[in-house]
């Protein structure tokens, strides 16, 4: 179920993509005010599916529970202008087996807002084993506060990846960790970063 109310979005549930391309999806071109979801978001085997989207900003994001990756590229991940924005998520953001899944995407670019933005995380960030997976990218500045690890993905074989279980930002004003940070594992010829 899911009410919009006064520039509100309320998802009772969680949000979950599917097989479709952009499937399980909520997008807007303009801004909304709030972005709640009770549950988790979940990336599925479509890209882009399982996803948040907001091309003018989410000044308030609220995850009750966790952002899990999917099996294709861009799957269960958020994706904002900044603008002022502060997220919250109650469990862990986890990257999935594809490039960009698990990933929250702050970009000042496309707002064109310059501002700061927040990430209050009840668990921890969890890479997966291909690039930018479990993670956040800001082009702007960041506070953050994890109550969780920071723990990179691992690779095999002949795979190569860079930036898992990652924090990148324009300037982190200010950063809290509660756990540990802990680096992948690469058990095959092709390179690892994180």
């Amino acid at each position: 179920e899911v009410g919009t109310t006064g520039g509100k979005i309320t998802v009772e549930g969680n949000v979950i993509g599917g097989s479709g391309n952009a499937s399980g999806t909520l997008d807007s071109n303009g801004e909304v005010k709030k972005v709640e979801v009770k549950g988790n978001v979940r990336g599925g085997q479509g890209v882009g599916s399982g996803q948040i989207s907001s091309a003018d900003g989410i000044p308030d994001l609220d995850i009750g529970g966790s952002l899990v990756g999917g099996t294709a590229p861009q799957s269960g991940a958020i994706f904002a202008g900044i603008g002022n924005t502060t997220a919250t998520i109650g469990g862990n953001i986890l990257g999935g087996n594809q490039a960009f899944t698990g990933r929250i995407k702050f970009d000042s670019v496309l707002s064109g807002n310059l501002n700061s933005g927040t990430l209050n995380l009840g668990g921890s960030i969890v890479g997966g084993p291909a690039s930018e997976s479990g993670g956040v990218n800001a082009t702007a500045d960041l506070y953050i506060n994890i109550r969780g690890n920071l723990i990179g993905g691992d690779v095999t074989g002949a795979t190569s990846a860079n930036r898992t279980g990652f924090l990148l930002a324009g300037h982190i004003e200010w950063f809290q960790l509660t756990g540990s940070v802990v680096s992948g594992n690469n058990a095959g010829i092709g390179l690892l970063e994180n």
